[in-house]
């Protein structure tokens, strides 16, 4: 065969080698060690967030009942996500109060894991008082730092209407406490024999004027008043008159072995108040010492047989 055609097949092939190597490079795929795309991030306790974090969280407002009388929420924060997050800080606002209410974050901030809930309790402002009653919400939001992302600001579910009562209430305090002032006294009277003791609630006016009415005392899940010696209706207790004392007597509202070991709002003594233009429930706690003697009642009365 001749040199020169040996030399043109070689070329040709030597062309057609180098047209497919250039088309394979074209359609090759990037190398897996290019770096992970967001599906496969993930975050270690301290780190920073996953892209798309905050957006799995849901806020949700709610109360202990043994908060009750101290006005402490729960910002509820849930994490529907697939990654844990790290909650900084969160603070609640809302045009029912004065101020935000601010959760007193722990150093380091407070981490909810995948598919759970945390509970951040927070302290309730004074309430903003427009009129007679405010019953709804009123645009409440909760505003969060999740470390390593961006400030995020969620709509607050409030599906018991924590908020809208406890600024009714609140309000209603505020009203009551301007006229008189009421509050549980010490001297406590047991007679578990009988199965009774006295309960008194003091009133001190404070001179300015105007009047509140008493319209019913409630029982509470602990205490109840004596069928034999019924509690007052429709007491109404003057802001410029003297100071006074309203006695109850009262029985155990239950001996089930769990009354008192399960009590919480059993010490909170509620009154159906009117005072100007506002009606509605306040409840006059018992200090540390009277709930205690109050307990110690129930449960000595109890094992008397008197109920």
């Amino acid at each position: 065969m001749a040199p020169t055609a040996v030399t043109g097949r070689v070329i040709a092939r030597l062309l057609l080698l180098a047209l497919l190597a250039t088309g394979t490079a074209c359609t090759q795929p990037s190398s897996p060690s290019a770096g992970p795309t967001s599906s496969d991030s993930s975050t270690s306790i301290g780190g920073s967030q996953p892209p798309g974090t905050s957006t799995a969280v849901t806020a949700v407002i709610d109360q202990f009942r043994d908060n009750y009388a101290t006005y402490v929420i729960q910002i509820q924060l849930s994490n529907t996500g697939s990654h844990p997050v790290t909650v900084e800080s969160a603070s609640l606002s809302t045009g029912l109060f004065t101020g935000p209410t601010q959760w007193n974050a722990s150093p380091g901030g407070t981490e909810i894991p995948p598919g759970q809930t945390k509970s951040l309790p927070a302290q309730l402002p004074s309430p903003a008082c427009k009129g007679p009653s405010n019953s709804a919400p009123d645009g409440a939001r909760v505003n969060i730092q999740l470390k390593g992302d961006a400030p995020l600001s969620l709509t607050a579910d409030d599906p018991h209407g924590v908020l809208a009562r406890n600024n009714t209430e609140l309000c209603l305090e505020q009203e009551v406490a301007a006229v008189v002032h009421l509050e549980l006294s010490g001297d406590f009277r047991a007679d578990p024999v009988h199965g009774t003791a006295i309960l008194r609630l003091n009133y001190v006016p404070q001179g300015r004027g105007g009047s509140i009415t008493i319209d019913e005392i409630q029982g509470t899940t602990l205490i109840s008043e004596d069928r034999d010696a019924p509690w007052p209706k429709g007491t109404e207790l003057s802001g410029s008159g003297t100071s006074g004392t309203i006695e109850l007597t009262i029985r155990p509202t239950r001996c089930d072995p769990h009354a008192v070991a399960e009590d919480k709002v059993g010490t909170l003594l509620p009154l159906n108040v009117r005072a100007g233009n506002r009606t509605g429930i306040i409840k006059v706690p018992a200090d540390t010492s009277l709930k205690a003697a109050i307990q110690e009642f129930v449960g000595a009365a109890c094992r008397g047989g008197q109920q």
